[in-house]
């Protein structure tokens, strides 16, 4: 029953449609199918929130677009760096604010209902402090699995390596759930500790391990980031002859040379991209390789795009090529982004022109919004590629599809999103004014709010969504929690604990412990991306599938 209560309170609220299998957070055990209503797709959100797409059918670029696009998107969200006391002999004091989240977080650890006892520790991973790790290492008793999985993770984020005895045990249990052995294996990666990096080998060593249990620890060596795991890594990924080998492994090393880096983890790949047959796997070396960003890299790319047989493969090389910065690379996505053959490579092509960031690409980008035959969902990634670039040239068009009811939603939600990204402060009144109208489009209010964050007009924003909270709709009320935890300030400190206390209803309760995570989280991009951006969405597993399903 309780898997049940808690996949309706966080479809109902962050809209969890999955990329192909969507599990509930943290679920009792096994996975569960979760189908989309009709008329529903399986998106997240142009900028921020799960959320509903409409209108066209959804390119392959947009999956890579959920998981990533946080390096690219900047909220400014104003909590908790302004509340950051520093005295003159360097030592910091805890704010108010900071104290009533610390107060209320310590609280929630004990709540009665378990849902709020692991989103309160998922909420305290995110602040990164560890002060919390006395309060927050009694949970790892916890009687509910998810809680105690929840906690692990969390104590995995705030560094606390005196649990990490503790959470080894868990690694270490044969008969363990296999989430609660995977999320030990992320939570020791995020220690970046000896003896951390000690447990993981000691599993990877043992080659009869569980599968899933080997793959998680192969990926949360990347997570360590210390640069001597590189050749211990590099033979999981070019295992000497006669070993068996399991390519789904051999992906996620592949994954975790690109988290370490440096030039001999490039050099790996590259030498595995030579003998290598399988697309999970050349998956992941693209992803590798763009991770670290080397043009040295660049050959083996070019070779990737122009005769990969996988359109992944060739949409990850386009990715990685633009991240490498490479000489000659323009000519090469250009290309690309005139494919006539797949709109799904089309779309990778424009994306890159966009991480790229030559203005060069501009006219080009110009020309896909006016092709009336082009599919939306490549118009959509020419929007934020035009985003990415920071075109004030475009404004004007960009304007006029956002204001232009005759467009889909999806597509306006994207060009409002853009238009947060370029910064122009030009559009402000007309994208406000859209705002105040927005109420009975979620999907436009939320990327009003995301936008309008951006460009610094966070005031406006809060002090509607505070009214709307009050007075709205339960959708636009979801909607406003979720959207404060991401830009908010530390008025919305008081205004979401406030409403915390008096909330009886268990969904919203765990929504706004999830939102006040986010807005106690000192990191532009939280650390749970470390785990779940630049990764293969196509491998599926239960223990990353369950933190890729964490609001």
């Amino acid at each position: 029953m309780k898997q049940v209560v808690l996949v309706v309170a966080l479809m109902a609220a962050f809209g969890l449609m999955a990329l192909d299998f969507s599990y509930a957070w943290c679920p009792s055990g096994g996975s569960m199918r979760l189908t989309p209503p009709p008329g529903r797709g399986d998106s997240e959100s142009p900028g921020g929130a799960p959320g509903v797409q409409s209108g066209s059918a959804r390119g392959l670029w947009e999956t890579w677009w959920d998981t990533n696009k946080d390096k690219y998107l900047d909220y400014k969200k104003p909590f908790p760096r302004e509340v950051f006391e520093v005295k003159v002999e360097g030592s910091s004091t805890e704010s108010t604010e900071l104290g009533m989240l610390r107060a209320l977080f310590e609280q929630a650890l004990k709540d009665g209902d378990f849902n709020i006892r692991l989103a309160a520790a998922i909420a305290i991973g995110r602040t990164g402090d560890i002060a919390y790790a006395q309060k927050l290492r009694p949970n790892l008793a916890d009687p509910e699995r998810e809680v105690s999985d929840s906690t692990m993770l969390g104590i995995g984020m705030i560094k606390d390596t005196d649990s990490i005895q503790k959470i080894a045990e868990k690694l270490m249990d044969p008969k363990g759930h296999e989430v609660t052995r995977g999320f030990a294996a992320y939570a020791l990666g995020y220690m970046r500790d000896p003896k951390a990096i000690d447990a993981l080998k000691k599993i990877l060593d043992f080659k009869s391990e569980d599968p899933q249990t080997l793959w998680a620890c192969t990926l949360a060596l990347g997570l360590e980031r210390d640069p001597a795991l590189v050749p211990y890594v590099g033979e999981i990924l070019l295992p000497k002859k006669g070993k068996k080998e399991d390519s789904t492994q051999k992906a996620y090393a592949a994954l975790a040379l690109g988290r370490l880096g440096g030039d001999e983890a490039m050099n790996l790949l590259i030498k595995a991209f030579d003998k290598e047959k399988d697309n999970e796997v050349l998956r992941s070396i693209a992803i590798g390789l763009g991770m670290i960003g080397n043009p040295g890299a660049k050959d083996t790319l070019v070779t990737m795009i122009k005769k990969g047989k996988d359109e992944l493969v060739r949409g990850f090389a386009l990715i990685a090529l633009a991240q490498t910065k490479a000489e000659g690379s323009y000519e090469i996505m250009l290309e690309c982004a005139n494919d006539k053959k797949s709109d799904d490579f089309k779309a990778f092509g424009i994306i890159a022109l966009g991480i790229l960031n030559d203005a060069k690409a501009v006219p080009e980008l110009k020309k896909v919004l006016a092709d009336k035959r082009a599919a939306e969902f490549v118009k959509n990634a020419a929007l934020i590629a035009l985003g990415m670039l920071k075109a004030k040239d475009t404004i004007k068009e960009l304007m006029d599809i956002v204001k232009s009811v005759k467009e889909s939603e999806t597509k306006r939600d994207y060009t409002l999103i853009a238009l947060g990204m370029i910064g122009d402060e030009i559009v402000v009144p007309e994208i406000t004014e859209l705002f105040k109208n927005s109420d009975k489009t979620p999907n436009i209010y939320r990327d009003c709010c995301y936008s309008l964050a951006m460009l610094g007009q966070h005031k406006v924003v809060l002090e509607k969504m505070y009214k709307d909270y009050e007075g709205g709709n339960a959708d636009i009320k979801a909607l406003a929690v979720l959207v404060l935890g991401k830009i908010g300030d530390k008025g919305t400190v008081v205004f979401l604990k406030n409403r915390f206390e008096k909330e009886t209803n268990k969904s919203n309760r765990l929504i706004i412990v999830a939102s006040l995570g986010y807005l106690a989280d000192p990191n532009r991009i939280t650390t749970l991306r470390e785990l779940t951006a630049d990764n293969n969405y196509q491998i599926k597993f239960l223990s990353i599938d369950h933190v890729r399903q964490i609001p």
